[in-house]
């Protein structure tokens, strides 16, 4: 793996990590029931696996640093928004391409910094799906990396 493109995957995922938890920290603070207290200890154990999955990958591109990389990126690919349940994660960078329903419109996102949105029973709102292509780039190239590991691990081994 490119030591350059190693670091960088490890400072988006550390940094957005911390810039999501410093704002659900927010949240947790302002809310005023238990299910923010649950929603937002949720997010925060997401992020700080994140974090975590930031470290493993900065110190050592090991099969263990990335098949968590590979959970934690597979995590962000995905955008649903719908009345009876919305999911959609990004930390460090997101370029999200998407399709309203509601709208008949495809539209496109981009960030930094980190979010997490789960809800549940939100009728009002939009019906779109998206796809993360930013997250979905670095997936596939953990995975590109993985077969290279696996086939150099499986020629050491023959010989």
């Amino acid at each position: 793996m490119n030591k350059y493109i190693q670091i960088l995957l490890g400072v988006l995922s550390i940094c957005g990590g911390f810039i999501a938890i410093t704002s659900i920290l927010n949240f947790i603070v302002s809310s005023a029931g238990v299910a923010g207290y649950i929603f937002g200890a949720i997010a925060i154990l997401v992020f700080l696996y994140g974090i975590w999955c930031g470290i493993e990958i900065i110190k050592s591109t090991s099969s263990r640093a990335l098949s968590i990389n590979k959970i934690f990126w597979a995590m962000q690919v995905p955008l649903l928004v719908s009345p009876g349940v919305s999911y959609f994660l990004y930390t460090g960078f997101n370029f999200t391409v998407n399709y309203s329903f509601t709208e008949s419109s495809p539209g496109f996102n981009v960030s930094t910094g980190g979010n997490l949105m789960i809800s549940l029973f939100q009728f009002s709102s939009p019906f779109q799906i998206g796809i993360n292509v930013f997250a979905l780039v670095i997936f596939c190239y953990l995975n590109v990396i993985t077969r290279k590991l696996k086939k150099s691990v499986h020629s050491l081994e023959n010989v």
